[in-house]
């Protein structure tokens, strides 16, 4: 088995939603946005990384499969995020998710997994519009993506 690590970037402040805190806390029907993708996740990938600036402190649960990780001095957005979770910790397969996608499904999330095969990423364009922070990277597309 392909050892998984899930990988959520949620280091947006959540300025364009009127938050007092990071979007990551931002609740819907009581948890987190934090929270959901966590849970999304822990369901099929060994470990989770939440992708951090430096500067964002926001609790994470006390679960041993999830760390932190935080971007390089001199980056920033999301770029910044996507590559500081991809290089946490070794993978086969890196599922990425945006903190700010609640509603993406389990079933969706395996798919993208089932499609990498030797590519180095799978990233849906639902519209031609592509998202990169819910796809499926292989170790190999850490240093273009740097």
């Amino acid at each position: 088995m392909t050892h998984t690590v899930g990988v959520i970037v949620a280091g947006g402040e959540g300025r364009r939603l009127a938050l007092d805190g990071p979007k990551a806390l931002a609740r819907i029907e009581g948890r987190t946005l934090l929270d959901l993708a966590i849970a999304a996740l822990t369901e099929m990938c060994d470990a989770v990384v939440v992708a951090l600036s430096p500067e964002r402190a926001i609790p994470l649960p006390a679960d041993p499969r999830v760390s932190a990780a935080y971007d390089a001095a001199g980056t920033a957005g999301p770029l910044a995020g996507l590559v500081a979770g991809l290089r946490a910790r070794p993978f086969g397969a890196a599922l990425v998710l945006g903190v700010d996608f609640p509603l993406v499904s389990p079933a969706a999330l395996r798919a993208l997994l089932g499609m990498l095969g030797d590519a180095k990423a799978v990233v849906p364009a639902p519209g031609g519009i592509p998202q990169p922070l819910c796809g499926v990277y292989a170790p190999a597309a850490i240093d273009p993506l740097a």
